[in-house]
């Protein structure tokens, strides 16, 4: 276990308890979205809730991510769960060419992408697209609430990458990335959570 102190542990196990809470209801419903019997990639996948809530529901299940603290995380809770058909790496989709190599039926991502730079969070679209035929996306969208644009505001300046944010935000949310990647929004799916939908993605087709 590479992970080598308490306060990265302690990291990782305050957003199980936290955030993956908060976002128990998106995920549950992602996986209604997803067909019994797939191969599910999960980017961004943090302390990888979505796939071990799933794990009974697919065939297998890759969980990437940037945070190396994350993985190891993971990796670990991953030894005492069953059936053993998830794995977890720390790898870049943009550059890992391993991921070629895995037959996707559906590729998720779950509050990754308003973080990101504009031009990284296309890319990654890019590649989710490229890799799996169907792409479902969790992510901010316009609030409907006064008191939810307030807590989202206040939870980004608090995450610290408020700015990329904006950006995100005044660009068009994911139906404006995803436009700029060459992807149609083929579903969008509202969740419990008032300030986040599903959207499903799939490539251009030109006649």
């Amino acid at each position: 276990m590479r992970l080598t102190g308490k306060g990265e542990i302690i990291n990782a196990w305050f957003k199980s308890k936290t955030a993956d809470k908060v976002l128990s209801p998106v995920r549950e419903q992602i996986i209604g979205l997803i067909g019994s019997g797939c191969s599910l990639l999960d980017v961004g996948c943090g302390t990888g809730d979505l796939l071990f809530r799933a794990k009974d529901k697919i065939r297998f299940g890759l969980g990437v991510d940037l945070d190396p603290k994350m993985i190891d995380f993971t990796n670990e809770r991953n030894k005492s769960i069953t059936p053993k058909n998830l794995e977890f790496v720390h790898e870049d989709i943009n550059s890992c060419e391993n991921l070629s190599s895995y037959e996707i039926d559906i590729a998720t991502s779950t509050l990754c992408l308003h973080e990101m730079k504009e031009t990284d969070a296309i890319k990654t679209l890019q590649s989710l697209a490229k890799i799996s035929p169907k792409v479902l996306v969790a992510d901010y969208s316009k609030p409907k609430s006064f008191w939810a644009k307030v807590s989202i505001e206040l939870d980004e300046m608090i995450s610290g990458h408020y700015g990329r944010f904006k950006e995100y935000r005044n660009n068009g949310y994911l139906p404006g990335l995803a436009s700029r990647a060459g992807l149609v929004v083929s579903e969008v799916n509202e969740t419990p959570i008032d300030g986040i939908l599903i959207w499903e993605l799939r490539r251009e087709i030109h006649a």
